[in-house]
């Protein structure tokens, strides 16, 4: 199926588009989006968009990682992703004693970063989670975006960016501008979503937030058009909601290397795969959530709440009466036809709505959380119980 707009990494036109959706998001609104294989380099992405404006607004205001307000705190263990790509960091780039997070957070990596004896410094563009850095680490995040931040990078050793690349709009061109602002030999490390295994991914793979899904082919491909030689990749299953592909590189010459035809017809069918277990799941959720009874509230304002009213269509729509989050930046949002309140509405009777709770990734931490507040277990609707569901499509 052709297309008029141009591929994000080789410019090129025509694609074969596998999905698409029309979502309505908090506090962002309406936004039609699609999905497919680029025709002429094999990368799997959005064709469709939201617009800048509606990507900004989320980034800014409803998806800054900046954790529950005031209970982030300095732990001694890095989280998983970050122990994967310091090992990465040690291991390829032994010379490196800087490092410079892009899409730094709240400033966790940062903060173990510094502790195994680093000179740390990063920027994101949420106000929020830079304030947030500062006041429970220590470090200083720039509150600001790529372009902004890149007179910040020439004076550190590497580079780190943890499932950043995938949520931006112009891959190669953020790439190419980083490339620009650092002297030749610079690592860079990074880690984003692979786009491999269907049956390892969750509901909602396909989603606003992530534009571009690499393979270590379209990855390798993008990282040398940008300028940087790629040292090693590494594809890990079962250690995180999805697969995940890290790369290590260093600042070089660009190249231009190109898809075989063999490669293309396999992210065809890889993303043909996905579209067809996503409906699977999204109908059998349906399915489920049409069998409940009385009125319903979801947990969750999220993109994941967001794809469950586009997809998972059906009389239990007409009897949800709100949404519930632990955002205040949320509360007083729309979603759809309600607002966002926040959990204090919640209250332990055993005759309440039921509680849907949106969420794949933390759907076990939210039921405990809900129990603790004292709801019965008949009142909490676990979408995935353990992920049989998608196990199952």
């Amino acid at each position: 199926m052709a297309h008029n707009g141009a591929c994000r990494l080789c410019g090129a036109s025509d694609f074969e588009v596998v999905q698409r959706e029309a979502l309505d998001l908090a506090g962002v609104g309406a936004t039609a989006l699609s999905y497919g294989v680029c025709l002429s380099c094999a990368l799997l992405q959005q064709i469709d968009s939201a617009s800048p404006e509606q990507r900004e607004r989320h980034y800014r205001f409803f998806a800054s990682d900046s954790g529950p307000a005031g209970n982030a705190t300095p732990v001694g263990t890095p989280a998983p992703h970050t122990q994967r790509m310091m090992e990465m960091l040690r291991e390829y780039l032994p010379a490196a004693r800087s490092v410079f997070e892009i899409g730094a957070a709240a400033g966790h990596a940062l903060y173990c970063l510094r502790e195994a004896g680093y000179r740390v410094g990063g920027c994101d563009p949420s106000r929020l989670a830079a304030q947030q850095a500062a006041h429970v680490f220590g470090i200083e995040v720039l509150p600001a975006g790529l372009a902004d931040a890149l007179p910040h990078m020439a004076g550190f050793d590497a580079l780190y960016l943890s499932h950043l690349l995938e949520h931006l709009t112009e891959p190669l061109a953020a790439l190419k501008l980083i490339r620009g602002a650092v002297k030749r030999g610079t690592g860079l490390v990074l880690e984003v979503p692979c786009a491999v295994a269907p049956e390892d991914l969750p509901p909602g793979w396909f989603t606003f937030e992530h534009v571009s899904y690499f393979t270590e082919a379209t990855l390798t491909r993008a990282l040398g058009r940008a300028g940087f030689r790629v040292l090693h990749t590494r594809v890990r299953r079962g250690v995180f909601l999805y697969p995940v592909i890290a790369a290590v590189a260093i600042a070089h010459d660009a190249e231009e290397p190109s898809a075989s035809d063999a490669e293309r017809a396999s992210a065809i069918a890889f993303a043909r795969a996905v579209a067809a277990r996503d409906a699977a799941i999204w109908a059998e959720t349906a399915r489920r959530l049409d069998r409940l009874e009385g009125p319903v509230v979801v947990w969750g304002a999220g993109v994941h709440s967001s794809q469950l009213l586009a997809h998972a269509t059906g009389p239990w729509q007409d009897a949800l009466i709100g949404f519930v989050d632990r955002d205040s930046q949320k509360w007083g949002a729309r979603l759809g036809r309600h607002f966002i309140q926040p959990p204090k509405i919640i209250t332990p009777d055993a005759t309440g709505p039921s509680i849907v709770i949106s969420s794949f990734a933390s759907e076990t931490q939210i039921a405990a959380d809900l129990a603790a507040l004292g709801v019965p277990e008949s009142r909490i609707v676990r979408l995935y119980d353990g992920r049989e569901i998608a196990k199952a499509a």
